[in-house]
């Protein structure tokens, strides 16, 4: 491992689709943090994949599942039911205070529509731009990409990429790779411009000149 890297994964309780199982347990595999938050380490359990943090105020994950957690090593940081921050939130703090550059939520989609978009948008808050962050469920990948960054991805031709811009307008967005290319332009906020892209080429670019974009690698449908 670079001793300048780290790259923690973060497992939510929202859905997992059991057809995004093999594509997780590498990702899971290759993390040098596991960190569960609350009813995410039932997924772990399923994945079977250690936690070496679960975090949370443990209102949807057994005692018996947090016992065998910690009997395991793993460290157990409990909070209040009755908190400002979500667990989410509190998982990604670990995380930084631990060195993660990088950052893999597991299982964020799914289930209510507020928690979805709520950890959304947890994942894109500027304080997080120095950090490569990304959410996956084995079926759906989400990158954040801020302002002054780039992304390159090396999805299969015919896979479906959106590029959504968040909290305003993107601009200078530039991709390659992709059947609608943009060089240099807009993406507005409130516009769907940048929705159901596909990609054309073995690897795909994307860089952002300010702004905030959503890139979401839909893997169920093709074009």
């Amino acid at each position: 491992m670079d001793r300048t890297s780290l790259t923690a994964a973060i497992v939510a309780a929202g859905e997992l689709p059991e057809a995004g199982h093999d594509v997780v347990r590498p990702v899971l595999a290759s993390a040098d943090l596991v960190v569960a938050v609350d009813g995410g380490l039932d997924h772990c359990r399923t994945l079977e994949v250690q936690a070496d943090v679960v975090v949370g105020d443990f209102d949807s994950v057994s005692e018996g599942a947090i016992a065998q957690a910690e009997g395991a090593g793993a460290t157990i940081v409990c909070h209040p039911v009755a908190k400002d921050e979500t667990d989410l939130e509190l998982a990604i703090a670990v995380a930084l205070a631990r060195g993660a550059t990088a950052i893999v939520a597991v299982a964020v989609f799914g289930g209510r529509l507020d928690h979805e978009l709520g950890a959304l948008a947890v994942l894109a808050r500027s304080h997080l731009g120095h950090v490569d962050v990304s959410a996956v469920d084995g079926v759906r990948t989400v990158h954040i990409v801020h302002g002054g960054s780039t992304l390159d991805l090396n999805v299969e031709a015919s896979t479906t990429v959106s590029l959504v811009p968040w909290a305003g307008d993107a601009e200078g967005v530039t991709t390659t790779g992709l059947a609608w290319t943009l060089d240099d332009e807009l993406l507005a906020s409130g516009q769907a411009r940048g929705i159901s892209n596909v990609a054309v080429d073995a690897t795909q670019h994307i860089s952002v000149g300010a702004g905030t974009v959503l890139v979401v690698v839909d893997r169920s449908e093709t074009a």
